[in-house]
């Protein structure tokens, strides 16, 4: 019989902890595109993808065609339906190649991988980067630096306050929707 830890395990990360996992991603990637891999369009899945996106800008020397994606599945530790609160422009859906070839999707963390199932029906081709996936959505991400167990929240700079543990709401208050 295989015992299952069914407790939440809380993981921290520190911006210099995810500032140096988003530039060893971007190493990888700048490999592949030095392959021949043409990506020139980013998209940051909103919210946790959106300062991985910037930093991969950075890295590649992406300036234009950076955007994001509003989706949301969570409803603070609870996991919902996949929804799209904010499109990607139709400007950058345009310069889009055979079903996302040139087209990179980022972000921070992949639970189930309900978020990235969405995606791939509108970009089959794109290349799907996270810096963390859990077992159940591994099969979703092309790229990722680490995986985390299933029973862990991982807990990003974006969503701490400097030095503590837990995580913070919002300065506007918790999320409700």
């Amino acid at each position: 019989m295989r015992l299952e830890n069914k407790r939440r395990l809380y993981v921290r990360v520190s911006w210099n902890e995810i500032h140096r996992q988003m530039r060893e991603l971007a190493t990888w990637v700048h490999d592949l595109r030095c392959d021949g891999r043409k990506i020139d369009i980013l998209i940051g899945v909103s919210r946790g993808g959106l300062p991985f996106a910037a930093v991969m800008a950075r890295e590649l020397n992406i300036k234009h065609n950076i955007e994001t994606i509003g989706m949301s599945s969570y409803r603070g530790e609870s996991q919902g339906e996949v929804r799209i609160h904010k499109q990607i422009h139709p400007d950058i859906l345009a310069k889009v190649v055979n079903g996302g070839q040139n087209v990179m999707v980022l972000d921070d963390l992949v639970d189930t991988g309900n978020t990235y199932r969405e995606l791939r029906k509108i970009f089959p081709n794109a290349l799907y980067v996270a810096i963390y996936s859990k077992p159940q959505g591994e099969d979703t991400v092309d790229i990722r630096l680490l995986q985390a167990p299933q029973n862990s929240w991982v807990i990003f700079p974006w969503d701490a306050k400097d030095g503590d543990p837990d995580p913070v709401d919002p300065i506007s208050g918790a999320e409700t929707d």
